[in-house]
């Protein structure tokens, strides 16, 4: 054999030639050469050499062991003395294109390396993949690998394991019931386009693609697939995995939505693959029917059986727990027959049991949501939640979806809360029903529903019902009510809660749901208003519901079962809001005081009234305890309306469009004894085109005391529901005055004419008032007054944004009161009033014994309805200025006992209460006087001087105090028992600006003398003293005949809760001594030495006087006697105290005298008489009959002059 050859070889060869060269699996194809050749034996001296050779290279259908993996092969080929290279090849695979850049083959190597690469590919069919490779003949998963590229791809041929990283792009994913060529397929699933990243890898077992990661626009796989050479299939999805449901969708007739959450493992052979895992979507929609959120589940599948258990799905609110879903993608069994699914044998069918009695439920909204009918305006009242279970069958295709598009069968047994129906709630209720839907395409027409039973519970009350609805919606059912509380109507609105009673009715329904009808009768019971005794009579309605004339929009039937098809829902025809019928109601309110008669209102969300009501003596009284307020006052209103109103259009969110007519017959209202009553039937009050047009109205207004005014009222309101726009006219009818004595008895006397008118026409907040007010030649007397108000003359003038006060005069006594005052009005609002108050000469007589005259300069304001809510205070009138008091006299008697308590004693604290709402005014007021102020009684004969910046009053009519002083004029006088004292100086002080509250500073002195009698003298003389008495020490020990001279001071301070009295004298006595000296005339050792015997009888006298009021009787029977009163003195003469009687008399200002004799026998006499010369002199003269000289008859005769000198 030659050692070296070379040449040109063109040849074809068949492929297993090479098994007489190498050891390989049984080879298959073809191999056409175009090479130029050379072998040297030389070179190969162990016998194992290619030739090397150079040139081009065909393949057609090169395989291993009944694997193709080409169907043509050509390019560039060359040898080395160990490697077969391949360059520029283009192969023809799986139906499309590889391009080959380089690939290089060892055979003689271990295994027989092959490594090519990059290798670009175009269009590989999946289905000519797996039969070029062996896998399965017939696929029944179309894919298509766009275009791709391997970077790299190698491995061994012995064993078969090769490998490379694939980036390809691909399109048309579809999974099918029957292989790809068969032109009988259905579709089950697929996805328009991924891109596909991962390990492609041959084996001797399978194809595999390992770690693959499959993007589409919106979804992510990872997932590693096994394409077994044995017939078996192994599919890993990787956690991590999303797929949208839409890319995939249908799945088979099913249109899916969501977003799928997944893992899973899938293993078995081509034809029966089984699969376990986990599938949680979001967002899932069913056939059009949108289910939720379906959480991770068990999920299950063979073919075509779809298995998830226990899952749980969330819509909304709502959770819903599923026990077991079924999905049969060939209920038919068609697939083991080898037949293609047939649509008339079932396409689909799911069962599923649902249980709602996890909290938080199945809402109603949310199922309707889920039924696709959250839209339709008739079902938007309804509200619920269900807890409870139910099944639920639906078929696609196949004998029950005989009218095609699906066949849905529910039945459920549920406990219903929160219920709302038709804007009604209630607390709890049950329901049973069956539901099937087997004509989809006609809605809500294409059902049948059966409500077998359903029960709801509100309160006390209750409602049973059994409802039915067939196919076009034809409604058939009955409903009992019984007990419903009225406080729970939800009808009532805010008002329910005000009411006690229950309502019951039965109704039957018919119709259809779109154009329902019925009739109901309604009774309530007598209804009692809450917190009060007041109650209302029962009622009893008839409300009959009827149906719209108008017809429901039909597009058509459908069209294998020919229900009517109606038109979806159109946002556009429900903002029309037509309406759908109305209920007329018929009957009586309250026992009759109120009757409806064919009042409609429409079944719109803008409802529409009409029909007449007739008010018969309606207890206004009664409905009046509903107004806020009114239910626990003192005095609640009392009156009855009768009245007509005819409502020719009342709509209810639009009041500018209403037409009605009112008219009243009798009206009466009362409260706390005033009311107001109508005279006579008024004309018809008509309102139309948002225009109120009132007649006059005779009406006639009366005070609690009776005074009452007749007055008219008449005009028109336009725009009243929009920018009202008045023309109103009041006028009061002359009215006179000298009614008021007969119907007030406060009132003495009473006479004038009071007459007003008024206009008031423009808009709320410009309101413009004319018109005018007169009282004239008015006259009142009112009892506990002391003067009477005369010729009294009243001007008020409306206009121009003010009422003025332009005159208002009156004749007091024998002065005179002028007023003038404005208040600004603008529209509704009241400005800030204003009066100037001019009193001139009013003379009062306050009470028996006062009397002043004064004059006044007074200015008052008042701003309605401003609070002053810093201050916490409430808005009054406030007066301001000064009255001038030109003269006051008090000359009533002042009662003042003095007792040893009454000088250290605290007086008790009398407690006011004081209610701030009580408050009707508040003043600030300076008083002065030029003139002292004149005490002239039985206990002081003062003069009082204001000081020059006066008295300050300020406070409110409940609680006012003063600030300021009062100077006690000297000379002024103060009697204290028998004895006056005369005034050195006192102060009156005022500094509380919340009460009156005087403090008080007075000092004043008095001489008190006591003589020896004859009878006395002679048992001094008989002791052996010859000398005449003198003043005794404060102990008096010489006995009850002594006689004597004191100077005792007074001095009382403080305030009125706490007044202080000081007595000293000179010589010094206890105080204890000078009050028994001035009540008694004697000492305390003068009572221990035995002149108590006759003490009882003369302070019984001197207790008889005040019990029986002799003292004041005397002086109004002898009206010359200014003073008498009883009184105890210590008689000299007999030496024991005994009753007196004192007379006395102001002869003129400057002349005063008095006298006092004892009652019993041999009585001592004392009189005197003082002759004031001036402020601060004056002459005293004193007559006793106690003298001291048995031989003279007459008694001592004294004279005294006093004078007092003032130091600054």
């Amino acid at each position: 054999m030659p050692h070296r050859i070379e040449g040109r070889v063109r040849a074809r060869l068949p492929v297993p030639i090479v098994h007489r060269f190498v050891s390989l699996p049984p080879a298959s194809g073809a191999v056409s050469l175009d090479v130029a050749a050379e072998y040297d034996a030389a070179a190969a001296p162990f016998g194992l050499a290619l030739p090397r050779v150079k040139g081009t290279l065909l393949l057609d259908q090169p395989g291993l062991d009944g694997r193709v993996f080409v169907s043509r092969l050509s390019g560039e080929v060359s040898t080395t003395a160990d490697a077969v290279q391949l360059s520029n090849a283009d192969v023809a695979w799986a139906d499309g294109t590889l391009k080959i850049a380089s690939a290089e083959l060892k055979p003689f190597e271990k295994g027989m390396p092959l490594q090519a690469g990059p290798i670009d590919l175009a269009n590989i069919e999946l289905p000519g993949l797996l039969r070029d490779l062996g896998v399965h003949p017939q696929a029944h998963v179309a894919w298509t690998l766009r275009e791709g590229r391997f970077d790299h791809f190698g491995g061994t041929l012995s064993p078969l394991s090769l490998e490379g990283p694939l980036a390809v792009q691909s399109r048309g994913f579809e999974i099918f019931d029957h292989p790809t060529k068969d032109p009988a397929r259905k579709r089950l699933m697929g996805v328009r386009e991924a891109a596909l990243r991962g390990s492609f890898q041959v084996r001797p077992n399978a194809v595999v693609l390992a770690g693959f990661s499959v993007d589409t626009p919106v979804s992510h796989l990872r997932t590693t697939v096994s394409l077994g050479f044995n017939d078996q299939l192994g599919v890993e999805v990787h956690p991590g995995s999303r797929v949208d449901l839409a890319e995939v969708s249908p799945l088979a007739d099913l249109e899916l939505a969501g977003v799928a959450t997944m893992k899973a493992s899938m293993h078995g052979s081509y034809a029966h693959p089984k699969l376990t895992g986990e599938v949680g979507i979001e967002k899932f929609v069913f056939t059009g029917f949108p289910i939720g959120d379906l959480e991770p589940s068990p999920v299950a599948f063979e073919p075509l059986f779809l298995t998830l258990e226990n899952a749980r799905v969330r819509h909304g609110a709502s959770r819903v727990r599923v026990p077991s879903i079924k999905i049969d993608f060939d209920p038919a069994g068609n697939l083991p027959k080898g037949r293609p699914l047939d649509s008339a044998s079932g396409v689909v069918v799911v069962d599923a049991t649902v249980d709602t009695r996890e909290a938080p439920h199945l809402a109603a909204r949310d199922l309707l949501e889920i039924l696709r009918m959250d839209k339709d305006p008739r079902f938007a009242a309804y509200k619920a939640t269900a807890s409870g279970t139910a099944r639920a069958h639906f078929a696609l295709g196949g004998p029950e979806d005989r009218c095609g598009g699906g066949y849905l069968a529910v039945s459920a047994g549920m406990r219903l809360t929160g219920v709302e129906l038709l804007e009604e709630r209630f607390d709890e209720g049950e329901i049973d029903l069956n539901l099937i839907w087997d004509d989809q395409a006609a809605g809500a027409d294409g059902m049948r529903l059966d409500v077998r039973s359903a029960s709801l519970r509100k309160g006390t009350g209750s409602v049973l019902a059994s409802v039915s609805v067939g196919h076009g919606g034809a409604l058939k059912g009955s409903v009992i009510a019984s007990g419903l509380p009225l406080a729970r109507v939800d009808a009532l609105g805010a008002a329910a809660s005000l009411f006690d009673g229950s309502v019951s009715g039965v109704a039957n329904l018919g119709g259809t749901v779109s154009r329902m009808s019925g009739f109901a009768d309604v009774h309530v019971s007598r209804v009692g208003i809450r917190r009060t005794h007041a109650s209302l009579p029962p009622s009893r309605l008839e409300l009959t519901i009827v149906p719209t004339d108008r017809q429901p929009k039909i597009l058509g039937r459908t069209p294998i079962c020919g229900n009517p098809q109606g038109a979806p829902f159109d946002p556009a025809e429900f903002e029309r809001d037509l309406p759908d019928g109305s209920f007329v109601a018929n009957g009586s309110l309250f026992g009759g005081q109120i009757a409806l008669q064919g009042v409609r209102v429409t079944r719109q969300q803008r409802k529409i009234v009409d029909g007449k009501v007739r008010v018969d003596a309606l207890d206004l009284g009664t409905l009046a305890n509903l107004i806020p307020g009114v239910a626990f006052s003192a005095a609640p209103p009392k009156g009855t309306l009768t009245a007509s109103l005819d409502v020719t259009r009342l709509p209810l969110a639009d009041p500018r469009q209403a037409a009605l007519t009112l008219t009243v017959d009798a009206l009466r209202l009362e409260r706390e004894g005033q009311g107001l009553t109508l005279k006579s039937p008024t004309g018809p009050i008509h309102l139309a085109g948002n225009t109120v047009k009132v007649p006059e109205l005779h009406l006639e207004a009366h005070t609690a005391s009776r005074l009452s005014a007749a007055f008219t009222a008449s005009g028109e309101v336009k725009r009243v529901f929009t920018a009202p726009d008045l023309d109103l006219a009041i006028r009061v009818s002359p009215t006179n005055l000298s009614r008021l004595s007969a119907d007030i008895p406060q009132i003495r006397h009473a006479r004038g004419t009071v007459q007003a008118e008024v206009q008031v026409t423009g808009p709320l907040a410009g309101l413009r008032y004319s018109g005018s007010a007169t009282l004239k030649e008015g006259e009142l007397d009112v009892v506990g007054l002391p003067v009477s108000l005369d010729d009294i003359d009243v001007e008020i003038a409306i206009g121009g944004d003010q009422v003025r006060l332009t005159k208002a005069t009156a004749r007091v006594g024998t002065g005179t009161v002028t007023a003038v005052g404005q208040m600004p009005v603008r529209g509704l609002s009241l400005g800030t009033a204003t009066a100037s108050i001019v009193a001139t000469g009013v003379k009062l007589p306050v009470a028996e014994g006062v009397n002043l005259t004064a004059n006044a300069n007074l200015n008052a304001t008042f701003r309605p309805g401003v609070e002053d809510e810093e201050a916490g205070e409430k808005n009054l009138p406030l007066v301001m200025g000064t009255v001038t008091l030109t003269s006051f006299s008090y000359t009533r008697p002042i009662l003042m006992a003095v007792d040893l308590g009454d000088l250290t004693g605290r007086q008790r604290t009398a407690v006011q209460t004081y209610d701030p709402a009580a408050d009707v005014a508040r003043f600030d007021v300076t008083v002065l006087s030029p003139n002292p102020l004149r005490f002239s009684n039985d206990l002081a004969d003062m003069r009082l001087e204001v000081s020059p910046t006066g008295l300050q009053l300020s406070g409110t009519n409940q609680r006012f105090g003063a600030r300021g002083s009062l100077r006690i004029l000297p000379d002024s006088k103060l009697m204290l028992r028998s004895t006056e004292f005369e005034v050195r100086e006192g102060y009156v002080r005022f500094d509380d600006p919340f009460r009156i509250a005087p403090k008080v500073d007075v000092r004043a002195e008095s001489e008190y003398r006591r003589y020896t009698s004859v009878a006395s003298s002679g048992a001094a003389d008989a002791s052996g003293s010859a000398e005449p008495a003198a003043p005794v020490s404060a102990g008096l020990g010489a006995g009850a005949n002594s006689s004597g001279q004191w100077r005792i001071k007074l001095h009382a301070q403080g305030d009125a809760d706490n007044l202080r009295l000081n007595l000293t004298s000179d010589p010094p006595l206890s105080q204890e001594d000078i009050v028994l000296l001035l009540t008694l005339g004697v000492t305390r050792a003068e009572l221990n030495q035995g002149v108590v015997s006759s003490l009882g009888e003369t302070m019984g006298l001197e207790a008889l006087s005040s019990l029986t009021g002799a003292d004041k009787a005397v002086k109004n029977i002898v009206p010359i006697i200014d003073e008498f009163r009883f009184g105890t003195g210590y008689s000299s003469r007999n030496g024991a105290p005994e009753p007196t009687v004192t007379l006395g008399k102001r002869i003129t200002d400057a002349v005063r005298a008095n006298v006092t004799t004892g009652l019993s026998q041999g009585s001592q006499v004392r009189a005197g008489v003082e002759v004031k010369l001036s402020d601060r002199m004056s002459l005293q003269g004193s007559y006793d009959n106690a003298n001291d000289a048995s031989s003279s008859p007459v008694g001592n005769v004294g004279a005294d002059l006093r004078w007092r000198l003032e130091f600054e």
